[in-house]
């Protein structure tokens, strides 16, 4: 049972898998090592950040949201963009306080 369980674990690591945030945060790392589009480091960023808080890491969450807020921050910036790293940082914020208080 054990190495059944141990290759079904391994099995289920590749970037496709949404239940698996180790492997999106794999996936989003080593995009980030290879592009230099904005689009597609600000879209890493973000989907690391939601993988960060899935593996209950809020403080490195935290930290890439709020470098991507201040890269989308300005009058010239698209507002949704901003809206949807704030509304993603209040519940890295959230979970954190959570986290820290609740336990």
């Amino acid at each position: 049972m054990a190495e059944l369980l141990s290759g079904i674990n391994k099995d289920g690591i590749y970037s496709n898998n949404t239940f698996c945030p180790e492997a999106i945060l794999n996936f989003f790392d080593s995009l980030l090592k290879v592009s230099s589009s904005y689009d597609d480091i600000a879209k890493a960023q973000y989907f690391m950040a939601n993988a960060f808080l899935e593996l209950g890491d809020e403080q490195k969450a935290i930290e890439k949201l709020e470098n991507l807020l201040k890269r989308v921050s300005g009058p010239q910036n698209d507002p949704e963009e901003q809206r949807v790293i704030m509304k993603a940082l209040a519940m890295a914020y959230m979970r954190l306080g959570e986290r820290t208080n609740c336990i």
